[in-house]
């Protein structure tokens, strides 16, 4: 998910862990999933929810990169699996697959992100694109687990691009139902009026309990326009982007126009730590000024898609250049992406230790 991010190495980062690699699984040609051995000191602290994911960091080419995976194991399986796609010039998706082997270790930081699915018992539906299934795997393997039951429509370019099918056949039943689409086969893209047209040759799936929607940022725009022309609230809707577009929306830009004139005395609550810096609110965000100045601020995408560097304002305002990942209610709680957010007041106040 999201967006690489390309930094000098920070030595001993405090929110990074190394995890040994136990198993390398060739899913595709140009994907795989990687298993962690998680230490029994270490499997509270790796705890997830269905949905969620790892930020990983590596030295590549001298220079630290990172990059968040979602994770597609269930809840109790014994390793703790992530999905790996090639991206054409990406950094961590070729690293992976070309130097990683089994026994290495990699820089893991702790299970994060609120594309999570809960108990697994109702009845959900979902929507994935190439590599975004990799969460959605992981709900449906919970799902099977908790006796809910799952619908999904999963589109790739072609079958033998369609990660995971394996197990998703074997997790196939009267209550796990998967349609494939294939582009290069002539199946139609995920558009409004084929979304549409899925739900109108099945209604009962909009009484579903929950929507959960993983892929290009285009598709999960058309099925969102298309669940709220159904009616269906948008407090079901869930969804996690694995590509942007390139610019921000209309409304983001309005934001970005909004900033303060001037300087920002801001406080900032890091690992228990307060900070106290000038942050000039037409200039760098919120997390490059701690970075700049060498504090082990979390982050990973930089682009606003992941959660990785989420904190909260307790006190004063601050404007986002871009968000693809915070709900509207962590927004009306006061939760920002500190690598999106500029001042907009003379004083404010950020806790990542509430993100």
């Amino acid at each position: 998910m999201g967006i690489f991010n390309r930094k000098k190495k920070t030595e001993g980062s405090k929110h990074f862990t190394q995890l040994r690699v136990a198993e390398i699984v060739q899913e595709t040609s140009d994907s795989i999933s990687i298993g962690f051995d998680v230490p029994a000191d270490l499997k509270n602290d790796f705890s997830f929810v269905a949905g969620q994911y790892l930020t990983l960091a590596a030295n590549i080419n001298g220079s630290e990169v990172r990059r968040s995976y979602s994770i597609c194991s269930d809840e109790n399986e014994p390793l703790l699996r992530i999905g790996v796609k090639r991206v054409e010039g990406g950094l961590m998706s070729n690293y992976l697959p070309d130097s990683v082997r089994v026994g290495d270790e990699l820089q893991v930081m702790r299970p994060e992100g609120g594309f999570t699915l809960g108990e697994g018992k109702g009845s959900y539906v979902g929507l994935a694109a190439g590599s975004g299934i990799t969460p959605i795997l992981s709900q449906i393997k919970k799902t099977a687990r908790s006796g809910g039951s799952f619908r999904l429509f999963y589109g790739n370019r072609a079958e033998s691009s369609a990660m995971f099918t394996s197990v998703l056949n074997e997790l196939s039943s009267e209550r796990i139902a998967v349609d494939h689409f294939y582009t290069q086969q002539g199946d139609s893209r995920f558009t409004e009026e084929k979304i549409s047209e899925l739900f109108k040759a099945d209604l009962g799936l909009l009484k579903a309990d929950g929507f959960f929607l993983c892929g290009p940022q285009e598709m999960i725009e058309n099925a969102k326009a298309v669940l709220s022309t159904f009616g269906v609230p948008p407090e079901k809707i869930h969804f996690e982007l694995f590509t942007v577009a390139a610019e921000p929306k209309k409304k983001d830009k309005k934001r970005s126009a909004a900033r303060s004139k001037g300087m920002c005395n801001a406080k900032v609550i890091l690992d228990g730590e307060e900070i106290l810096l000038d942050i000039d609110g037409n200039g760098d965000s919120v997390l490059d000024h701690l970075l700049d100045k060498g504090y082990d601020a979390p982050y990973s995408c930089k682009g606003g898609v992941c959660s990785t560097c989420k904190a909260k304002v307790l006190e004063g305002e601050a404007t986002l250049d871009v968000n693809f990942s915070l709900s509207d209610k962590e927004l009306e709680e006061g939760y920002i992406l500190t690598c999106q957010a500029h001042p907009v007041t003379s004083n404010i106040t950020v806790d990542y230790d509430q993100g």
